[in-house]
């Protein structure tokens, strides 16, 4: 059974005055919080446990939440105590993952996605994860996603400060949505105890494995 866990972590400083006082998951887009959305499009998409990996503001989070009944699904909690990056977080949460594949999303992601055509998408190309990627006509601002057109395989994941054009021109390109599915094999690849990045650290050595 696919499963999801949402990071809910950084202090959202970019959004200052309204996360003063309460997580940048929480802020309410037409009355209903980002995070909550995510939960919602997970659970149409089949998805009955959510894992939240909370940190900054957590009790907030938990009060809002609690055990997920209120949206009719079951929520788990995962406390990170220090930055773990994206994959320490993810690591922090093996326990409730390791079984079944799972949705990874970025808390502060918004979107309105059927994660049902991702998920037949990933079950058919039977890799170790799945990057949902939107185009962008100037990407210099995002991680950009280098891809073989035929297999749609992932060959390169780009930070934004690690992509510039030769000519200083960018084009349209796919960027990292934030949104993921991956298999619990992909735990193998993270350290444990360790502050790591899917995208800088994880994704790469998947790449060369395959």
């Amino acid at each position: 059974m696919t499963k999801g866990i949402i990071l809910s972590g950084g202090w959202g400083t970019r959004l200052r005055p309204l996360t003063c006082t309460i997580p940048k998951t929480l802020i309410p887009i037409v009355n209903k919080p980002v995070m909550e959305r995510q939960i919602l499009l997970l659970k149409a998409a089949g998805v009955k446990e959510v894992v939240l990996a909370v940190s900054v503001m957590d009790d907030i989070v938990k009060s809002y939440f609690k055990e997920g009944k209120k949206l009719g699904i079951k929520i788990h909690y995962t406390d990170e105590k220090h930055p773990m990056g994206t994959a320490g977080a993810i690591k922090l949460a093996e326990s409730y993952l390791e079984n079944d594949n799972f949705f990874m999303l970025n808390g502060d992601v918004i979107l309105n996605y059927d994660f049902s055509d991702m998920l037949k998408f990933h079950e058919k190309c039977k890799g170790i994860g799945t990057v949902a990627g939107k185009t962008v006509e100037d990407p210099s601002r995002y991680g950009v996603l280098i891809v073989d057109n035929e297999t749609h395989q992932l060959l390169r994941f780009l930070e934004k400060d690690e992509y510039a054009p030769p000519d200083g021109k960018y084009v349209p390109m796919p960027i990292n949505a934030g949104v993921y599915i991956l298999e619990p094999e992909i735990f193998s690849f993270i350290e444990p105890n360790k502050k790591v990045s899917i995208e800088r650290d994880v994704f790469p050595k998947v790449a060369n494995k395959n």
